[in-house]
């Protein structure tokens, strides 16, 4: 018996090595994998086994199936991160009508597209994909690589709960807050000062993030 949330449940008839757990784990399965015995993702309200034993499962005592907002595993919006332009794959994409398809060059780091960063949107959509898509050029505006360096943070508990913030004067960075993650704006922190900011205990359950100031 288990007390929680359970999906995309697989049993295989051997032990997966390191380099199949890395290559896939993020990827949903399709069911006609090697050595797969049985597989429920449970996307169409049943415990049934997609794999090929049909090992089909009931929902017991208060157990229910309920929807869930996990990437590529029932959510509508697939994404992947590329470190840097050239060609680029999303596989195991289920077929369906209505894609659309855009890429961003995350400058700042926080996974979502910000007003000021360059953005290219696919002229072909909305699209049905019924088979393999190639040839889909995404252009960023030809810009040259960005590089970002590391940046060293320093936090300090002081004795009354309030909690010392500090990053290298040099970094050009100014510290963000959010209530939630993801958040869809990042607000600047009130009170900082330079390189600097002093958060309250009720400040702490926030959410932080350094990033450039908006142009």
């Amino acid at each position: 018996f288990a007390e929680g949330e359970l999906d995309e449940i697989a049993i295989w008839e051997r032990a997966l090595s390191e380099s199949e757990i890395a290559k896939g784990w993020n990827l949903p399965l399709t069911g006609d994998e090697e050595g797969l015995i049985g597989l429920w993702k449970f996307d169409d309200g049943t415990a049934d086994d997609s794999a090929q034993y049909d090992f089909h499962g009931e929902l017991w005592g208060d157990a229910a199936i309920v929807p869930a907002n996990i990437p590529g595993f029932g959510n509508p919006v697939f994404t992947d991160v590329f470190a840097e332009a050239g060609d680029f794959s999303m596989p195991r994409l289920p077929k369906g009508d209505n894609y659309s398809l855009a890429s961003f060059v995350d400058v700042n780091r926080n996974f979502l597209p910000d007003p000021d960063e360059p953005r290219a949107v696919y002229a072909g959509n909305p699209f049905s994909l019924t088979e393999d898509l190639t040839g889909i050029e995404l252009d960023l505006g030809g810009l040259p690589p960005i590089a970002i360096e590391p940046v060293s943070l320093t936090i300090q508990l002081s004795e009354d709960g309030n909690i010392t913030i500090s990053w290298p004067e040099d970094s050009g960075l100014s510290l963000f807050q959010a209530d939630a993650l993801p958040a869809e704006t990042w607000t600047p922190v009130t009170g900082a000062d330079g390189n600097q900011a002093v958060l309250s205990a009720d400040q702490s359950a926030r959410f932080y993030q350094l990033r450039h100031s908006p142009r």
